[in-house]
């Protein structure tokens, strides 16, 4: 069942713009955007943005250049299109996982492992948006919108640790989480140059950082120590 359309800012991902009043040409171009968004996907990932021609997007959509031209200005609005969508499915991942229980703190390194599968796709849109606003000045708050939504997604996990753990958090959520995903996506893209799995490696690194940014208290302003590690073990 549709369901009605909402605004969204330019690049924000699309999730359903169907409505009951929506005409046959209207949920067709709709799906027609949809679907080079999609393919998009891949040919970013695999090309990068500079490289990437419309031909190329039009051809793994198996779209003609009128239909792209009739739904997009650029390739490059294609591409912010497309991480958007990317973070969307990240933030999804994330949000999956439990919260709110007796696994709390599981939950923050199920958080990041559920970003695995969609992370390297992340990290690789994340390059190319990079290199574009080094080179385009409007092309940076693009950027930073998609950045900080991930990273938001990230640091609300640290905000329901400190509701639900006696944890004290020596710097910003958004701060810790930051570092913490730079960290893990440069892992997997580690694992990908070896091909082998470092999970071992990512986790004595994600340990160091979570020492030196979250600490226990016993409930009367004192520090106490604080191992998540040590407390996934337990909840195994």
């Amino acid at each position: 069942m549709s369901q009605p359309a909402t605004q969204r800012p330019r690049g924000a991902p699309i999730v359903n713009l169907t409505t009951p009043n929506d005409t046959p040409q209207l949920r067709s171009k709709t799906h027609t955007r949809r679907m080079l968004i999609e393919a998009s996907i891949d040919v970013f990932t695999q090309k990068g943005a500079q490289g990437a021609t419309v031909d190329d997007l039009t051809r793994a959509a198996g779209f003609t250049r009128g239909a792209f031209y009739s739904n997009f200005t650029s390739k490059e609005e294609v591409f912010w299109e497309a991480f958007a969508v990317v973070t969307s499915r990240s933030l999804q991942a994330t949000s999956s996982v439990p919260r709110n229980t007796d696994r709390q703190v599981q939950g923050l390194f199920e958080t990041l492992e559920a970003l695995r599968p969609l992370g390297l796709a992340w990290y690789l849109m994340h390059t190319e948006a990079v290199a574009l606003a080094l080179h385009d000045e409007s092309a940076r708050p693009r950027l930073a919108r998609e950045r900080g939504r991930l990273i938001t997604g990230i640091a609300d996990t640290f905000r329901e640790l400190e509701k639900t753990e006696p944890i004290a958090l020596s710097a910003q959520p958004e701060a810790i989480a930051e570092t913490l995903l730079g960290v893990y996506l440069n892992r997997m893209v580690a694992e990908l140059a070896t091909g082998e799995r470092l999970e071992k490696e990512t986790s004595t690194i994600i340990e160091a950082i979570l020492e030196t940014f979250v600490h226990g208290h016993d409930g009367h302003g004192h520090r106490t120590p604080w191992n998540p590690f040590s407390v996934k073990k337990s909840l195994e």
